[in-house]
């Protein structure tokens, strides 16, 4: 079986709402002999603000009979969860050394880790976003010679899903509004912010309620950023068989997401007509949200990721 040792902190809150990654990492264990190293995992030696964290060392106290990984990951290094920072002698390790860049622009964009990527540190990248290669992060990661793989977002099923709930809200647009990433959704937060004529919800929330905020929409509205990726709430909104709408992500057609089949596209100019429309024809819109629903538990869930990353890395040993 294959062989994976995580380096990684320990996350505490759901997973699904620190990225889907990591949950696809704990899933994996179906399919992989997986041990995980990290502050709050058991196995953890504690180190002291500024020590480093020796991985040879780490191979060594978590296989003691001589035996070794097949792959070493890195998760995420730029975000809290990631060691990149402390980790030491990564580089010597005789296995198959991967950078999982969950927060692909940020991880592959930082000065460190590009430089670290290009001194041939990593053998593999997994990325989620990107599928064909055409963003200069992935660029940059072909320049250095460094094979990708594309293991994109994923849904929890038994978080997001069908609940049956009343559908109290017209229009739910729960998320960051930064004009810099996400200026489409600002731009429906600040009009509909402002009118009574929708019935609209923008409160923050998470974990539970925000899956059952999801479920009593009957239209979620968000976007896919300046960077057009297929960010988790597509996934998880279409999990819950709510009906969405968004611009379109870069990877739609590798997703299977299909305009007026899964989705429904808006832009800076036409989402007020679209809500419009969409509310007062709901028997006509609610096969596209349900064939969402089933696209995502059929194809985009944790266990689904979890299979397909084991394989995946698998060709590369």
């Amino acid at each position: 079986m294959l062989k994976i040792l995580f380096l990684s902190w320990k996350l505490f809150t759901p997973p699904a709402y620190r990225g889907h990654h990591f949950a696809v990492a704990y899933a994996l264990s179906k399919y992989a002999d997986v041990k995980y190293y990290g502050p709050g995992f058991p196995e953890f030696k504690e180190v002291n603000h500024g020590d480093t964290i020796d991985v040879e060392d780490v191979i060594r106290r978590l296989y003691p009979s001589g035996d070794y990984p097949n792959a070493v990951i890195q998760m995420s290094p730029v975000n809290t969860e990631g060691l990149f920072w402390a980790l030491r002698n990564f580089e010597k390790v005789k296995c198959l050394r991967v950078l999982w860049a969950s927060d692909f622009h940020n991880d592959i964009g930082h000065p460190e880790v590009n430089a670290y990527m290009k001194g041939h540190g990593f053998d593999l990248v997994i990325k989620p976003v990107d599928a064909k290669n055409e963003t200069q992060w992935s660029k940059d990661v072909e320049s250095a010679g460094i094979p990708m793989e594309w293991i994109p977002q994923s849904i929890d099923p038994t978080l997001f899903y069908d609940r049956g709930l009343p559908k109290i809200y017209d229009v739910t647009n729960i998320g960051q509004c930064s004009p810099s990433y996400y200026p489409l959704r600002l731009k429906i937060h600040q009009y509909l912010i402002n009118q009574s004529e929708i019935k609209y919800r923008h409160e923050w929330c998470w974990g539970e309620e925000y899956a059952k905020v999801i479920n009593q929409s009957k239209i979620f509205a968000t976007d896919t950023s300046t960077f057009r990726f297929a960010v988790m709430k597509l996934f998880e909104v279409m999990a819950c068989n709510t009906l969405l709408l968004s611009d379109i992500p870069q990877d739609a057609e590798e997703l299977g997401f299909k305009l007026g089949e899964t989705l429904i596209e808006i832009t800076p100019d036409n989402f007020m007509e679209r809500f419009r429309y969409c509310l007062s024809h709901p028997e006509e819109v609610a096969p596209i949200a349900k064939r969402g629903h089933d696209l995502v538990h059929s194809k985009h869930t944790i266990d689904i990721r979890a299979k397909e990353f084991a394989e995946k890395l698998a060709k590369h040993l």
